[in-house]
């Protein structure tokens, strides 16, 4: 079983982007088991990505075209943001 006190690893990668760089997820943190806890991205306003397999459920997201600040209420496989402010 995976220590749940584990610290989180620390990213400065792009998860999801596109060519001409408008829009783009970055993580800043990921658990134990490589699911991203804290990530920031632009360009999505109001519409972040939805890709299975890279956001954990809890997921903290900030907006940084809008300053809004979001949470993952979805599931790993189906992420589902709610705007916190």
């Amino acid at each position: 079983m995976a220590n749940p006190f584990a610290l989180a690893t620390s990213l400065a990668v792009p998860l999801i982007g596109n060519a001409n760089g408008t829009n783009y997820t970055m993580g800043r943190e990921a658990d134990q088991t490589g699911l991203v806890i804290s990530a920031y991205g632009i360009g999505y306003a109001g519409s972040l990505p939805t890709t299975a397999s890279i956001f954990q459920k809890g997921c903290a997201y900030l907006e940084t075209d809008t300053g809004s600040n979001w949470v993952n209420v979805g599931t790993t496989a189906s992420p589902s943001w709610h705007l916190i402010y």
